[in-house]
């Protein structure tokens, strides 16, 4: 049995290329970078790199994203010595994870569990001889457990043999009939402002009262408010309500590993316990939970 732990994240190309650059002085090399994917409950390792070959990155249309559809890609490159980000920007890049690791299974899958093709978007699959059978006392979650494997709750695919991983689908919403990942949202907001990535933090809520996503940025009230508001309307139409929430750092709450306790926040901003927190924008309450 497995302790339940959510340690896993996505590669963003723009976060290893800074790596690379602030540790370039002291001798690193971006080409020991071998992206990999796992999970506690697979015993770690499920797809993995080897040297010798820089990582395949990729740039999706973010606005044609439908869970087991096909996923349009827009701009191919490599994650090369140069430790730069085709295009020079961060929306919509993703980096290659490599293929399954030997003895492990790794399949892309539909909300009926068929396995789907090269290049479709759906929830990832892992199985294994390494793979848990079960959380310790009875735990449950997004992840799910099947004959012989796990539905990991991580929405990804295939293409060319290398698996990329868009987010949890835990931190996704429906909008305008696609989905939409807050990591994504959070990406298109540090693209548009200039924001550091650890100092914003996108949550979604889907309830009785709409859908609406907050902002949440350890920033001062400013001119990026307004190109935020416009970059996420651009992504998520007018149906859902933005709010923006500034305030100190601290602002955004995080677990041990550095992921947004996305839920905990929104939780916290309803309760009025984020002091010297300001909403700049709300355009209607909404009274579901994060998604």
């Amino acid at each position: 049995m497995a302790q339940r732990h959510r340690r896993r994240r996505t590669h963003q190309p723009r976060a290893l290329e800074h790596f690379a650059k602030l540790a370039a002085p002291a001798g690193f090399s971006p080409s020991v970078y071998l992206p990999s994917y796992g999970l506690a409950e697979a015993t770690l390792a499920v797809t993995v790199r080897t040297s010798g070959t820089p990582a395949p990155t990729v740039r999706v249309d973010t606005g044609t994203l439908r869970f087991a559809g096909p996923v349009t890609i827009d701009e191919e490159g490599e994650f090369a010595n140069s430790a730069t980000t085709p295009s020079g920007g961060e929306d919509g890049w993703l980096i290659g994870c490599g293929g399954p690791g030997d003895g492990v299974g790794a399949t892309v899958v539909d909300d009926e569990g068929r396995a789907l093709p090269d290049g479709h978007l759906g929830e990832i699959e892992v199985t294994g001889p390494s793979v848990t059978s079960g959380y310790h006392a009875g735990r449950t979650g997004s992840t799910r457990f099947v004959d012989g494997g796990i539905r990991t709750g991580d929405a990804g695919f295939f293409h060319r043999g290398e698996l990329f991983v868009l987010g949890r689908m835990g931190d996704s919403l429906k909008a305008r009939g696609r989905s939409v990942y807050m990591e994504d949202l959070e990406a298109k907001v540090v693209s548009a402002t200039g924001i550091a990535r650890e100092k914003c933090a996108v949550v979604g809520v889907e309830g009785t009262g709409g859908t609406s996503v907050t902002l949440f940025a350890e920033k001062a009230e400013g001119a990026w408010v307004e190109d935020a508001t416009l970059v996420l309307r651009g992504a998520l139409g007018d149906d859902v309500a933005i709010t923006v929430v500034t305030g100190r750092s601290g602002l955004i709450r995080k677990t041990s590993s550095g992921k947004p306790r996305r839920r905990h926040m929104w939780e916290e901003l309803r309760a009025g316990r984020l002091k010297d927190a300001r909403v700049l924008e709300t355009a209607h309450v909404t009274t579901g939970r994060p998604v």
